[in-house]
C-alpha cells in the first residue's frame, strides 16, 4: 500500500502518525535524574554543615570566655591570698620565736591576735575562691587532656591546702607548724599562678 502524497510530492501525515512529533522531543538519560538527585542531596548536606560550623565556633567562643573568666577569678583570688599571706608572715616572724613545741596558742596581744585571725580567714576564703576557679577550669577543659590534667592537679593542691588552713582556724594543730603552712601556701600560690598565667597549656 503506497503512502498518500500531496500534489507537491510530499507525504501526507496520516491521523495518529506521531513520528515527526517524537523526533522533535529531547531524549534525557534516566541516569541524569539520579545524578541530579545526588547533587541536590549533597548541596543540602553542605548547607547543613554550614549551619553547624557557626554553632561549633560559638561553642568554642563560649568555652574560651568561660576559661578566661575563671582565670581572671583565679588571679584575683591569688592576689588576695598573697595579701593575707604577707600579714601572716609578718605575724609569724614577730611571734613564732616565742612559741615552744606543742603550743596551741600564741603569746601576742589580743589586737594582734585579731589581725592574725582575720588574715587567716581572708587567706582561707581566697584559697577557696582560687580552688573553685581551678575546678571550673578543670571542667571547661575536658576536651583538652593536658590542660584538664594540670587543672585537676591544681584543684587537688588547693583542696589539700584548704584542709590545713582549716586546722589552724579551728586551733586543732600546734602553732609551731604555722611557718610550714605559710610556706606551703606560698608555694601553692606561686605554682598556680605560674602554670595558669606564665607557662600556659598548649595542646599539640
Amino acid at each position: 500500500m503506497s503512502a498518500d502524497r500531496h500534489s507537491d510530492g510530499t507525504h501526507a501525515q496520516r491521523p495518529g502518525d506521531n513520528r515527526h512529533h517524537h523526533a522533535s522531543e529531547v531524549l534525557v538519560d534516566p541516569g541524569f535524574f539520579e545524578i541530579l538527585g545526588a547533587l541536590t542531596e549533597l548541596l543540602g548536606l553542605s548547607e547543613h554543615l554550614q549551619k553547624l560550623l557557626p554553632l561549633d565556633r560559638r561553642r568554642m567562643m563560649r568555652r574560651h570566655r568561660r576559661i578566661e573568666s575563671q582565670k581572671a577569678k583565679c588571679g584575683d583570688a591569688i592576689t588576695r591570698a598573697r595579701t593575707a599571706l604577707r600579714v601572716l608572715q609578718a605575724f609569724a616572724k614577730k611571734h613564732m620565736s616565742k612559741i615552744s613545741a606543742g603550743t596551741f596558742g600564741v603569746p601576742a596581744p589580743s589586737s594582734e591576735l585579731s589581725v592574725y585571725r582575720q588574715a587567716l580567714g581572708d587567706l582561707q576564703r581566697a584559697v577557696q575562691d582560687m580552688t573553685n576557679a581551678t575546678y571550673e577550669l578543670e571542667a571547661a577543659t575536658l576536651e583538652l587532656p593536658r590542660a584538664h590534667e594540670q587543672y585537676f592537679q591544681l584543684s587537688q593542691n588547693g583542696r589539700e591546702t584548704l584542709q590545713k588552713i582549716a586546722g589552724f582556724l579551728s586551733a586543732q594543730g600546734p602553732m609551731e607548724g604555722l611557718s610550714d603552712l605559710l610556706a606551703e601556701v606560698e608555694h601553692t600560690l606561686e605554682r598556680t599562678w605560674r602554670l595558669i598565667f606564665e607557662e600556659r597549656f598548649n595542646e599539640p
